[in-house]
């Protein structure tokens, strides 16, 4: 039998030089931001892991201790730099985000696959202090656990119109029902798109027989009550909550770590979007970063009779408690950084 002691430390010391982690909710814009981000001089092709995004949610849930956290945060990390400079794990599908074709320097990777592997890889992550770019949903509900795993991180966040975020999942059918299998079985299928794939990324719990996404954990019984549109406004004020106590929870060296963008910001005011995250993380442009912005449509314009449109419907279906937290969440999102 193995040693089941609690008193067991983990070591785990990090070869990682230099890490930032784009973040936001879900739909925030992180697929649009990352790439740009990554285009700039010294990154590597950016990343991406449901398992990363798992772990966090897992110790929030007191499913995994702080220590186990740590120690796998870091060791995952570190070794997706690791297998990157050794031409591990490449993504060589066209048109994925995480690509190398869609990085800046596709040939370094496939010069990669032929490289050598051992110790002496640290010594180049050292010499060469390359930038590792990951995005991940929600890390920044977990900002206290990963500044604690790697101090020297930087985040950028990107926030997006709470109208936009609702209606974006509405659309993407989160706030359907989740329905057990069998009264008989613990497994579990859903009732919607969102759920239903054996594929699906969210985390479900079951909870006084009730499934349900963890961003309704605490009110479960209600989720279960409540029109699609009004759980999918309960669950993103849930974020956003959770956002806010981690921000609080955060010293002032640790904020200093953590960029604020918004998703309009990046979109219509492009270029000094961009020389805040150049300054923010000590990166030049490089000539591939005109491409990115480019592909991603930058700068473009936002209609706010769209975004009109989008409230008025939303309106329709939502109750007026729901509409009022939503309308609160604007406001917030218009005056916070949060």
């Amino acid at each position: 039998m193995g040693d089941s002691r609690t008193d067991i430390e983990l070591l785990k010391e990090t070869f990682l030089k230099d890490l930032v982690i784009v973040t936001g909710s879900p739909t925030s814009g992180k697929s649009m931001l990352s790439p740009i981000v990554a285009s700039l001089k010294g990154t590597e092709n950016f990343r991406m892991s449901i398992l990363l995004e798992h772990l966090g949610t897992l110790n929030y849930l007191g499913k995994l201790s702080d220590d186990v956290l740590t120690f796998l945060f870091r060791n995952t990390v570190d070794f997706m730099l690791y297998d990157n400079m050794i031409g591990r794990d490449m993504n060589f599908r066209f048109g994925d985000e995480t690509s190398i074709w869609d990085s800046s320097n596709p040939e370094k990777y496939f010069d990669r696959l032929l490289a050598e592997r051992g110790e002496f890889i640290i010594d180049e992550i050292d010499e060469e202090r390359p930038l590792l770019v990951v995005g991940l949903s929600d890390a920044f509900w977990h900002a206290k656990r990963w500044f604690e795993a790697y101090p020297f991180l930087k985040m950028v966040y990107i926030g997006r119109h709470p109208i936009d975020v609702v209606y974006s999942w509405y659309n993407h059918r989160y706030g359907e029902e989740v329905k057990p299998i069998s009264k008989n079985k613990s497994s579990i299928t859903h009732g919607s798109e969102a759920y239903n794939s054996k594929i699906a990324q969210v985390i479900l719990t079951k909870v006084n027989g009730n499934a349900v996404p963890y961003y309704a954990l605490g009110w479960e019984d209600k989720y279960t009550e409540l029109s699609e549109m009004d759980r999918v406004i309960y669950m993103i004020k849930c974020i956003r909550t959770n956002y806010a106590k981690a921000f609080s929870s955060l010293s002032e060296k640790e904020r200093e770590g953590v960029l604020f963008l918004t998703f309009d910001e990046i979109v219509t005011d492009t270029d000094p979007a961009v020389a805040k995250i150049c300054s923010f993380l000590n990166r030049e442009r490089t000539p591939y970063t005109s491409d990115v912005l480019k592909r991603e449509n930058c700068p473009r314009v936002v209609s706010e009779d769209v975004r009109d449109n989008k409230l008025d419907k939303i309106k329709e279906l939502a109750s007026e408690g729901a509409i009022n937290s939503l309308m609160s969440m604007i406001e917030h999102h218009e005056s916070s950084k949060i």
